[in-house]
């Protein structure tokens, strides 16, 4: 099934809002800077629950680290980013979507989708906050390497799409859910470049995640 949109986006100099309940997809291989980028992303935001399947040394600022999803019962207090043992991870990730369903208003992140999805088998939660979470004030960023094998609701339901350098099938793919324009660019990026495309204006920008706010704006309410 297509999602191909035929209208031409154009290059944006100005930062758009990152509103809530607006999704977020981040797409890169490893190495380009998509994990830091995400993590620099929950700066942005107030409340915030990070399910990380994998360890690495990226900081993420004013986060408590918790193995499960007991701190989540107080909202307006807490950042967490949990880091479930192993065995707990399924368990874990879907007490952690089902939570932030309930409760609403935390921005959701998920490391790298395509392991949450189809090897930890939440795909039903992912897709039930990406189609419905908005209505609950949530917005959900998913990190993902080939986009060709995850949900096509991780990106076409995104208010902002984040691509590192693609090649291929993959900047195909990402090109067909925003715009036939974002191909070339990806495929020409710099080493930790991305390309911002916003869907409600149609435009595309490209930065790196240490200059966030050349991209986006937070809004009062965020």
């Amino acid at each position: 099934m297509s999602i191909r949109n035929q209208s031409q986006p154009s290059l944006r100099t100005e930062p758009v809002p990152w509103k809530i309940g607006e999704h977020v997809a981040v797409i890169g291989d490893t190495g380009t800077g998509k994990t830091y980028l995400m993590a620099r992303l929950a700066d942005l935001r107030e409340y915030v629950v990070m399910l990380r399947t994998k360890s690495d040394d990226i900081k993420f600022r004013d986060m408590v680290r918790v193995k499960d999803t007991r701190a989540m019962g107080s909202l307006y207090d807490t950042r967490l980013l949990v880091t479930p043992d192993f065995k707990a991870q399924a368990q874990v990730g879907a007490d952690m979507m089902n939570k932030a369903w309930k409760q609403g208003g935390w921005t959701v992140f998920n490391d790298e989708l395509f392991y949450i999805t189809d090897v930890l088998r939440l795909n039903i939660h992912v897709d039930m906050l990406l189609t419905q979470g908005r209505s609950k004030k949530l917005s959900i960023v998913n990190g993902m390497q080939r986009p060709v094998r995850i949900t096509r609701f991780a990106i076409s339901q995104a208010t902002h799409v984040f691509a590192f350098r693609l090649e291929n099938k993959d900047a195909k793919f990402v090109a067909e859910a925003t715009s036939e324009d974002a191909e070339p660019i990806m495929r020409n990026l710099q080493q930790f470049q991305f390309a911002h495309f916003h869907r409600p204006t149609r435009t595309v920008a490209v930065g790196d995640a240490n200059a966030l706010n050349a991209i986006l704006k937070i809004p009062a309410n965020r």
